[in-house]
Parts: structure tokens; C-alpha cells; sequence
């Protein structure tokens, strides 16, 4: 996984009208979830958005203070109008424990169902992964070379070493469908027999 160091400060205040002041001055509040308990931070909204606003996913070295943890997002709030970052929970991680993050998803290879002239349809940009941080790769790299046409790839499709895919064996991840002219002409060879 990609690596990343933030800087925060410790929060002194919480509260409603405490997070107004912050959003405010540009800044926004957060919490580093810990094994003794929850840390209430400040941080820069520019700050968060390195790795809100990216589909990849950091392991983020988050400095507090003289503090540091090695953090991943845990859950970020956007205001619903302006899409403004509200507020972010970090989760500490350590090499002990593994840990549970979402890993986006790149198609490599032609499919044969493509060649043949269909239309590949990625279904899911991100999987919800399982294992310990260190082995995770930044990527998931999904060879699409045998999809067929009318076929589609599921995670249940899907096998690795160092880590599990923690989600529903029957989520579809891309798919190769019959273009509007393949239907039309499989319809028309139809009728023609």
C-alpha cells in the first residue's frame, strides 16, 4: 500500500460549535482510534483531502503533536451540498493485527468477449480486502484475457495468498455484454431460419 505522512494538532475542545470554528478557519476535526482509546485531533482540510480525494488507498503516518501513529481512513464525513470534507476517523494499524481496507480495482489483458465485439462493464471500482497492511498490495491487477462474451467475473473468481477479499462471493466485478448491433443481429439470423 502506499505510504504518507500527515500532520495534525491535538484538539482541545469538541463539540458542535468547536467543529464550526474549525470548518471555518479551514480546518476540520478528526479521531485516531487507538488500542487505549479515541484521540481528537485538528487538521488541515488540505491536508485530508491528499487521501480523501484519491481512489487509491495510504497507510498514513499521522504525527500528533510528538505523537505518531500509523493510521488508515476509517470513515470520512462530506458535506452534502458542497462536498466539503465535515470530519475523518482514523483507525491506528499494526503489523500484529490484520486490518480491513478497501483496495481499488485495475483490468488488465483483452477480453475474447471484447474481440468479439462486446462491451466490457466494470462493476465494482473498489473490494473491501482483509490482511495484514505490510502484504497489501496498492492494487488489485484483474487479468480479464479469458471473459467471454455474455460472461461476467465475481469475487468468488478471485484467489490470493496474503490476504481475503471480505466481500460477498457473488459481487460482479466487470462483465462483457452484448452490444445493441450483436443483439440486433443475432435477432435478425433468428428470424431468418
Amino acid at each position: 500500500m502506499k505510504q504518507i505522512a500527515l500532520e495534525a494538532a491535538p484538539r482541545q475542545q469538541t463539540g458542535k460549535v468547536y467543529a464550526k470554528k474549525l470548518r471555518n478557519a479551514g480546518k476540520i476535526p478528526a479521531v485516531v482510534y487507538t488500542k487505549e482509546g479515541a484521540v481528537h485531533v485538528e487538521m488541515e482540510a488540505r491536508e485530508a483531502e491528499k487521501v480523501l480525494l484519491t481512489p487509491d488507498t495510504y497507510v498514513i503516518d499521522l504525527k500528533v503533536g510528538k505523537e505518531s501513529y500509523k493510521t488508515v481512513v476509517n470513515n470520512a464525513s462530506f458535506h452534502y451540498l458542497h462536498d466539503n470534507v465535515q470530519d475523518v476517523e482514523f483507525r491506528q494499524i499494526s503489523e500484529a493485527r490484520p486490518v480491513q481496507v478497501l483496495l481499488p480495482i485495475r483490468l488488465i489483458g483483452s477480453s475474447v468477449g471484447v474481440l468479439a465485439g462486446g462491451k466490457l462493464v466494470q462493476k465494482a471500482r473498489k473490494l473491501r480486502v482483509r490482511g495484514v497492511y505490510s502484504q497489501l498490495p496498492e492494487e488489485l491487477v484483474i487479468d480479464i484475457t479469458s471473459l467471454r462474451l455474455g460472461h461476467s467475473l465475481k469475487v468468488r473468481d478471485l484467489k490470493y495468498d496474503n490476504f481475503v477479499i471480505a466481500e460477498n462471493s457473488d459481487v460482479p466485478i466487470a462483465s462483457v455484454e452484448l452490444t445493441r448491433s450483436l443483439r440486433q443481429e443475432a435477432a435478425t439470423q433468428g428470424k431468418g431460419k
